[in-house]
């Protein structure tokens, strides 16, 4: 059933669904790479996979609906990683030493290490899909319009409005 044949009910359940599904889909993602430990570089698209398994099995979404929400949860991860690496670089430029135990530092790059190589690998088969376009659905974040410029601020995991500024519906993501 196409979108337009459902009534203003049926289009906000499935809206509420696929929300719904997102947070599932990343919460499992997240228990599956504590499952993974350092076991491959690959760790977080293996986690994904999984996670999206066990929401297959658990029959609670189509397996359309899981390929979109999987590709909407990797495109949000490969965006993090340019973010990961600001924050360690920021963290040793701008945080005065004495203040910081040495050993956040030293964990703060320990992680980006670790999740910056599956993170570029992702990133790399996502460039793509680094796009967001209106009604896709996207965790918390600041989204940029492409073709205005205009913010906005995404709160919670939701569905991607229309720019408020111009109409748009193409958006980069920044954090």
């Amino acid at each position: 059933m196409s979108e337009e044949q459902r009534t203003d009910q049926e289009v906000q359940e499935l809206r509420e669904r696929l929300v719904r599904g997102y947070e599932e889909l990343a919460e499992k993602a997240r228990e599956t790479l504590d499952e993974l430990g350092d076991q491959a570089e690959d760790a977080i698209e293996q986690a994904v996979e999984r996670a999206q398994e066990w929401l297959d099995k658990a029959g609670k979404y189509t397996r359309e609906e899981l390929d979109e929400l999987s590709e909407f949860l990797k495109r949000d991860l490969a965006a993090t990683e340019d973010d990961l690496r600001r924050l360690v670089e920021r963290a040793k430029t701008e945080l005065h030493p004495s203040r910081l135990n040495a050993g956040f530092l030293s964990l703060a790059a320990k992680v980006t290490e670790k999740a910056s190589g599956a993170l570029e690998q992702l990133a790399s088969r996502l460039d793509e899909a680094r796009t967001y376009r209106t009604g896709q659905v996207t965790g918390p974040g600041t989204l940029v319009c492409v073709n205005c410029g205009e913010e906005l601020r995404m709160k919670d995991t939701g569905h991607i409005p229309p720019c408020p500024k111009c109409r748009g519906t193409e958006f980069r993501k920044r954090w």
